[in-house]
This record gives C-alpha cells, sequence and structure tokens, in this order.
C-alpha cells in the first residue's frame, strides 16, 4: 500500500518487554505494527517471532498470539458480554467479567441498564471513546495473547480515562510483550 514506508529497520523487542512507539508519521507506525499479526507484510525482509519468520506460522495461530488493538475499533451491535468475548463459546462470563475488571472497564459496564446484558453500538448503548476503547482492551485481554499490540485513541481522553489506562497497561503488560 505504501512502498517504502519504512526503510531500513531493524528492531528487537525481547519476550515481556514493553515499548511505545512513537511517529510523526502516524501510517509508519500503524504499519509497523500491522505487520505484526500480518495484516500487511513487509515488501522487503521479514518479522520474526522467537527467531521465526512469521510467514512460517498459520494466521490463526499467530493472531491468537498476537492481538492488535486499535484506537477507534467499533464496538459490536451486541451485549457488552458478547462485545467481550465475541461470542466464543470457550469463554466464560467469568473470564470475560475478569478481562473487564483488569482494565476498568467492569464499573462503568455494570452501571448500564442490564449490566453486561446491555446491547451496545448502533442500536443499543452508545459508549464514550475510553469506554469503548477499555471494552476493546478487554475483548484482546480475555484472550490472553502472549503479544499485545495497542494503537490509542485518536480522541483526548480526560485525565481520569488516562489514569485508568495507566494503570491497566501495567496490569495487562505483565508476563507479555
Amino acid at each position: 500500500q505504501f512502498p517504502g514506508l519504512i526503510r531500513n529497520l531493524d528492531l528487537r523487542i525481547n519476550a515481556g518487554e514493553r515499548l511505545a512507539l512513537l511517529s510523526l508519521q502516524p501510517t509508519a507506525a500503524y504499519a509497523l505494527a500491522s505487520m505484526v499479526p500480518r495484516f500487511v507484510d513487509p515488501d522487503l525482509g521479514q518479522v520474526l517471532i522467537d527467531g521465526r519468520d512469521i510467514r512460517e506460522a498459520t494466521l490463526e495461530s499467530l493472531r491468537a498470539e498476537s492481538i492488535f488493538v486499535g484506537g477507534h475499533d467499533p464496538v459490536f451491535n451486541a451485549s457488552a458480554l458478547e462485545n467481550i468475548t465475541c461470542g466464543q463459546g470457550d469463554i466464560t462470563r467469568q473470564q470475560a467479567i475478569e478481562a473487564a475488571k483488569l482494565v476498568h472497564a467492569d464499573q462503568f459496564i455494570r452501571h448500564l441498564p442490564k449490566g453486561y446484558d446491555t446491547v451496545l453500538g448502533e442500536h443499543g448503548v452508545s459508549l464514550d471513546a475510553g469506554q469503548m476503547f477499555r471494552l476493546n482492551l478487554a475483548r484482546a485481554v480475555v484472550r490472553q495473547p502472549a503479544l499485545l499490540i495497542i494503537e490509542e485513541p485518536v480522541v483526548a481522553l480526560d485525565n481520569e480515562t488516562k489514569a485508568l489506562l495507566d494503570d491497566a497497561y501495567q496490569r495487562v503488560c505483565s508476563n507479555r510483550t
């Protein structure tokens, strides 16, 4: 899509390490972050995880271990619980609630008209940007990925939401890259 956007980059991130990527070119940062779950592939070079080219792995296994949380990911027209589980039967209600607690989404979800059973999205309750982002973060965390890629929302967040997210990042980054 953008040939030559990233050139001569040799970036190494060790297991368990955290990295904040800031760029004057948001497209470059997004492209780099998108390479890990293989939303895009590099024109030249390779992306390695544990010394192996990610193109050797199936997309299913790669995306189960490396989850991308976008800063503008939508909320589905479904219940809060279904937004976290994405309808996957192997994720229990309790696991979804624990993930929501971890990212400070549980409190606002419990205050919705029907709590976790409240329909969100286009035909349901609307959430603010910080609430949507925390819900999407819970959706990723409940899957327990080894590698988590987070693109923060581009909209301005209030100080309380920023503090909640800072704490959530500390919690979710434990034992993962």
